[in-house]
This record gives C-alpha cells, structure tokens and sequence, in this order.
C-alpha cells in the first residue's frame, strides 16, 4: 500500500464514523508488547548497527521505557476513557453531566534520530491508544531501526488502524491532503522536532512570544551558538537550565510560558529566582573545576573530573578550553564503583566534538575511542561515551577498575587520536 492509499485507507475509516473500541486498542498494546519482546534482540543489533548504542542503555532507554508505557497504558486506559461525570451548571439543572473523550482523528508521528525506537513507537502507541489513526514516519538517520519498526508495525497494526511511511520529510510534505493533519513545515537537510511543533501550531495559535525562543533552540540543536552567546546572561539559555531543577519549578515555569509572562519576567519570580541564582553559583564553580582538573594533549581535551561527584557534558568544557580543542574526553563517576552501588556509578568516560569550533561535524569519528576497549559503548561521531575498563597486558580483563586503568585508557585513546 503506497502513501496516497495509506492516507485514503485512514480518511474513509474516519469518514464513516467509526471508532476503535477501546477493548480492540488493548489487545493491539499487548499484541505490541508481546512483538517487541519477540524482537528483543533484533533491536538491540538494529541500534548497535545504527547507534553503537550499548544493550544496557538500549534496554533502560528504548525497550524498557517503552515496555514500562504500554503496561501503565494497559492498566488505566479503561479508566481513562471512560466518561467523567462532573458538577453540572446551574443553567443545566437537574442534569447529569460528563465529559466524553474523542480521538482527535488521524496523527502523523515523525520520530527523531537519537532515541529511534522508543521516540517512534511510544507517541505513535499513546495516539492509538487515544482512539487515533496514526501514521508513523521514523528517521531515516537510522535505517537498520526503522526497518525494524516496519516489521513490528506491520505485524501488529492494521493499516486503517496504524500505517507506516518511510519517505523523507519532504517527499510527505509534497503529497495530497497531508496538509489535513494541520500545517507542518518540513526540511530537506536536517530535520528538528522542536520547529516541527512550532510549525504545527503557529498558524492556529499565536505563538509570536516564542520566536526568540525558538531561535535559540535553534541555535543549540543546530550547532550554531557561539562561545561568547553560551558563557552569556541571555535569560533564553538560563531558563532552560534551570527548568529540570525538579517538577514543581518546571510546572511552575511552563504555566507562566502558556499565561505569555515573558522569560524575564519568570526568571525573577521569587522561588525561580532563588533556584536561577544558584544555578548561575554552581555554574560558576563548575567551571572553575574544569578549569584545575583538563588539560590539553594534541588538541584532545581531557577533563579528569573522576571521584569528584560532578558531571559535566562537551559544550561546558569545550566552552571553558575554547579554540584549543578540537574535541574533549570527559573522565567521570566513581573509582572501583559498580553499577548495583548506591548513589556512586562507574568511572567512564565521555567524548564530545568542539561544536563551537567545527559546527558541520568533527574532524574524527570519536566513536573509534568509545568502542575499542568497551563492547558496549557507543554513541555517535561527535557525542558517545563507554565505561572504563580495567586493562592488563594491553588487554581487558575481569576486576574492579582501579586509578591506573583510567591513564591507561587515556593513553590509548590518544594513540588512535593522533592517527587522525
């Protein structure tokens, strides 16, 4: 069934009025549930091949996450569709009232590239289980998992019910009546799901208060943010750091977006402000430790930022060495520490591209260090990571790691960099 008969197929299911029962979505969860444990392994190469992404972060960030939704989707989707009775109006009376749940119609679910399993099938899954016929495009970026994801929906899905497109973006965007899933502006090179939202809503709601926000985002997704714009106060970038404190600070922040208070305005909110200042503090120390504990060697820098309690990721680093790096090895979490240990994780180490330096990728696949010693690292050329491992007679062997381990891999690692 081509993209044409796909959409048709979809449009007269919803033309005639009919509705996916909500006993027939929860069969097709557990249908989804069961293939996907079927294909367990499948997966697991399908994102090694694509990703170089390690089982263990595969299982606790695409199968496990996935599998987690569609048992909690299982437990309460009666109870949420189920009509809600409410106070009735006084206008009404006497009346009982409800509000009755209705599947918006059809949705389209392009899915992103770095967590391609999980970010397809999970939104995909949530819009079905809300009574939706879907359309799934997954990333072309990964094509091993997204053959896969075909498989599996095409198993368990009918096409009325759940239809699968591999084309590009634009190549949707050109076909007939795909409009109807309201406007969505589509990009040849490189695809972002953060202007995807915007354009999926700015000509149905006013979002004017957003467009400097969205330049920024654009800026950090994209690679364009300069040094001197990421080390700076511009209230955009603050907010974003401080909006993960914890739940009540986002919930709080995200209700005063939607009310159009301007991000200013939020940041000096008494409780935001407080949390805002002290980000900025920690901030501050952080790249002070950076700042004691990296060095640089054949422009590689080397942030030995181990057993000291922090973590820190490549743009602060590269942003405190600056044009002296190419790119930055991350050295971090607890000596001999071991993955069932309480509130310490094993030493590993991180490695990032100087963005700020080389914006259209790096000048080495630095997946080469992530993967040499550890199996099971991975990530992609400009950004992965893999754990310590100990090293005897040049070769990996079973026993805790120990402080000399991480210099040996450090050494190795800058072997392989020099042969760039």
């Amino acid at each position: 069934m081509n993209i044409d008969q796909l959409y048709e197929s979809q449009l007269n299911f919803i033309e005639s009025k009919r509705r996916i029962r909500v006993e027939d979505r929860l069969k097709y969860l557990k249908n989804l549930k069961k293939e996907i444990l079927i294909n367990e392994d499948n997966i697991y190469n399908a994102l090694d091949l694509d990703l170089k992404k390690p089982r263990f972060e595969t299982y606790a960030t695409e199968i496990g996450f996935l599998l987690n939704e569609i048992d909690l989707f299982v437990k309460k989707l009666k109870s949420w569709a189920k009509p809600h009775s409410v106070t009735p109006a006084l206008m009404n009376f006497p009346s009982r009232d409800y509000i009755i749940y209705e599947p918006y119609g059809k949705v389209l679910v392009i899915s992103p590239w770095n967590y391609p399993f999980q970010l397809a099938l999970l939104p995909a899954m949530s819009a079905f289980a809300a009574g939706n016929n879907v359309v799934l495009k997954p990333s072309e970026h990964t094509p091993n998992t997204s053959s896969l994801i075909k498989k599996i929906v095409e198993r368990v899905f009918s096409n009325w019910s759940m239809g699968f497109e591999n084309l590009s973006g634009t190549a949707l965007n050109d076909i007939d009546g795909y409009s109807d899933f309201i406007d969505i502006a589509f990009y040849d090179e490189e695809f972002r799901q953060h202007e995807t939202a915007y354009n999926l809503l700015k000509n149905n709601v006013d979002l004017s208060d957003l467009t400097e926000a969205m330049n920024w985002v654009d800026k950090l997704d994209g690679g364009s943010i300069t040094i001197e714009e990421f080390n700076g106060d511009n209230p955009i970038l603050w907010i974003g750091r401080v909006i993960g404190v914890n739940e009540e600070i986002t919930m709080q922040i995200l209700e005063k977006i939607q009310h159009r208070m301007s991000i200013e305005d939020i940041l000096m909110l008494p409780e935001i402000k407080l949390e805002f200042e002290e980000r900025v503090s920690k901030q501050e120390t952080l790249k002070e430790i950076i700042r004691n504990n990296t060095y640089v060697v054949d422009r590689l820098a080397i942030a030995r930022l181990e057993n000291l309690n922090i973590r820190s990721n490549g743009y602060l680093v590269t942003s405190v060495i600056g044009k002296e790096c190419d790119a930055c090895m991350v050295i971090h979490g607890d000596t001999g520490a071991r993955v069932e240990d309480d509130n310490k994780y094993p030493v590993s180490a991180s490695f990032y591209t100087n963005s700020f330096l080389h914006k259209s990728g790096g000048i080495f696949d630095l997946t080469k260090l992530a993967t040499n010693f550890d199996t099971e690292g991975g990530g992609h050329a400009n950004a992965c990571g893999c754990r310590i491992k100990p090293i005897d007679n040049n070769s990996v062997t079973d026993r805790d790691v120990v402080s000399d381990d991480i210099q040996t891999n450090i050494d190795e690692w800058l072997k392989i960099w020099s042969q760039r």
